[in-house]
């Protein structure tokens, strides 16, 4: 009898215990799919003005989620990350929306906003996360990762000795590995598309500049230059105090670079179409099936309403540049050059979470003036989305407009009956393609190895107080420093000493480029960061088309503009 009261004791004992466990498990998993409901009640406020999707989806939706991580968490073999298991399920039916709904936890909304709203130390690339690995969009222009050589589309493979692919090389921990002191360096390797070699590159932290525009200075007696790189909460101070010191300085023309802009504030946007068009004017809606149309129309604050204008675009401007090139395009207010912009015409909103994550959903669609969507199709994929501006800045498939097959869907007509083209991004009215000519193998090795600039910083470290005598400022730059100032051949020099192999006919090919390559690199060492782009602007090619166009007396008259 003892010994059955003691097992009775025992297994009463033991189911108390379970009993517990299983309480406070259950206790967990109740608190989780309350979490969970609530978060898909919020979601359900999207779909609150279509009813008939509320009623026969949206329910069984709920239920189908609630019931399987019932299931899973009630049930499975292991403890269960319940925080990462709704991560990794928001995070997937976001990835079967489109390429620009994301999701953001706390921290990395706060980084995603530095750009717009504050500035960083880091190494100065945009990327996006495709599967498990990070992709280079684009470096920042003139910043760390792009004077090292990092290329859009490439694929980041380790840094600073770990692997930066897998599950662990989420967006929190490359920030982190990122970013860290000015003046610290940081080793990354770099799978290229077409390169079987992984690229090993050093690159300088630095602090990174919240600054929307990197220049604004006379071309020429009458033309004036501006170069924005964003459109933050800055940028109308910065625009305006530019402009205005131009127009003191005789501006009667005026070339808005847009080129490698890849957006911002769409009320921003706004707010610089309006300088240039008449009041009441549309500049640009917005619609979607959960959002009722919405226009935005130009006020009588414009200040440059009349004058000759060019807007530079390129496959890297996105957003906000696309609806200030589509709205001066469609009016026409301005002439458009370059190559055909990204194609980025969603509108996100961002919905805040119970954890203060935050889900950036596409409610919205962009279109100019004329009615032309400006976001490009995105069905075969994010990989492929994002490759194709890839392939277009190193294939020269750009044509000239006359030369383009259009279907009669894509065809649009401004008030003055010029022709203008849909289906994704702004197609400039004077395409200039790529400089594709010049690149090579050896080109490649040079500017993979980031001997570049390399060279100057050494050059510049040895005789910094010599060379700003000689140049003082730069103007005196510009005009007066020699094709050759320190030796072309002390630079091939350099890299032979740095065991790269120099084949004399490749050499040949791009000597030039690399000429201007290196007098680029003097002028950033020297002078201030906007000083790259007058020396730039000397010799770029899409900028001095620009410049003999808006100078031409007929130029309204041949383009049927209003300017």
């Amino acid at each position: 009898m003892v010994i059955t009261s003691i097992r009775y004791y025992t297994l009463r004992k033991r189911i108390k215990t379970i009993y517990y466990i299983r309480t406070e498990h259950m206790k967990r998993v109740y608190t989780f799919l309350i979490f969970i409901i609530l978060l898909l009640s919020q979601l359900s406020l999207l779909y609150a003005q279509n009813e008939d999707l509320q009623e026969l989806g949206q329910q069984a939706g709920i239920d189908k989620i609630s019931k399987a991580l019932t299931i899973i968490t009630g049930f499975y073999v292991d403890s269960v990350d319940t925080d990462k298991l709704v991560t990794s399920a928001i995070k997937g039916m976001l990835k079967e929306l489109d390429p620009h709904s994301v999701y953001f936890n706390a921290d990395e909304i706060k980084r995603a906003n530095d750009r717009l709203l504050g500035n960083f130390t880091g190494i100065g690339i945009h990327y996006e996360m495709i599967e498990d690995t990070i992709v280079v969009l684009h470096p920042l222009p003139y910043g760390p990762s792009a004077m090292a050589g990092v290329l859009a589309g490439d694929r980041l493979i380790s840094i600073n000795g770990n692997k930066a692919t897998g599950n662990h090389a989420n967006t929190a921990w490359i920030s982190k590995k990122l970013r860290g002191e000015a003046g610290t360096v940081v080793t990354m390797e770099f799978l290229r598309p077409g390169e079987s070699k992984l690229i090993t590159l050093e690159i300088e932290r630095a602090k990174i500049p919240i600054n929307s525009l990197d220049a604004g200075f006379m071309l020429s007696e009458k033309t004036g230059y501006i170069k924005l790189n964003k459109f933050s909460r800055t940028t109308m101070a910065e625009f305006n105090k530019s402009f205005d010191a131009l127009e003191k300085s005789g501006m009667r023309n005026l070339i808005l670079d847009l080129r490698g802009n890849s957006g911002g504030y769409l009320d921003v946007a706004n707010k610089l179409t309006d300088v240039f068009l008449k009041k009441k004017l549309l500049m640009v809606y917005t619609e979607g099936i959960n959002s009722k149309k919405k226009e935005y129309f130009s006020t009588r604050k414009g200040k440059f309403e009349k004058g000759s204008l060019v807007i530079l675009i390129d496959e890297r401007s996105a957003s906000a540049s696309e609806i200030v090139a589509g709205a001066i395009q469609d009016w026409d207010r301005g002439l458009v050059i370059g190559r055909r912009s990204f194609g980025k015409g969603m509108v996100q909103k961002p919905y805040t979470l119970p954890d203060g994550s935050v889900i950036r959903l596409t409610v919205a669609r962009y279109y100019t003036p004329t009615g032309r969507l400006i976001q490009r199709p995105y069905d075969k994929g994010k990989e492929a989305y994002y490759d194709e501006i890839r392939k277009r800045t190193t294939n020269n498939t750009n044509e000239h407009i006359d030369s383009i097959s259009i279907p009669d869907s894509l065809k649009f007509y401004t008030p003055n009956h010029r022709m203008v083209i849909g289906g994704g991004g702004i197609v400039p009215d004077v395409i200039v393609p790529p400089d594709t000519t010049a690149i090579n193998e050896l080109y490649k090795n040079i500017r993979n190895a980031n001997l570049i600039n390399r060279f100057i910083l050494q050059q510049v470290d040895k005789k910094r107080d010599s060379l700003l005598q000689q140049y003082p400022d730069t103007d005196a730059f510009i005009q007066k420093y020699p094709t050759q100032p320190t030796g072309f051949d002390q630079f091939i020099a350099y890299c032979k000493q740095k065991q790269l192999e120099i084949d004399e006919d490749q050499l040949s090919i791009i000597k030039n480029r690399l000429e201007r390559a290196l007098k680029r690199s003097y002028a950033r060492h020297l002078y201030d960061y906007s000083s790259v782009f007058r020396v730039i602007a000397t010799d770029d090619e899409t900028i001095q088309k620009a410049l003999e166009l808006i100078e031409e007396k007929n130029i309204a008259k041949r383009y049927n503009l209003k300017m």
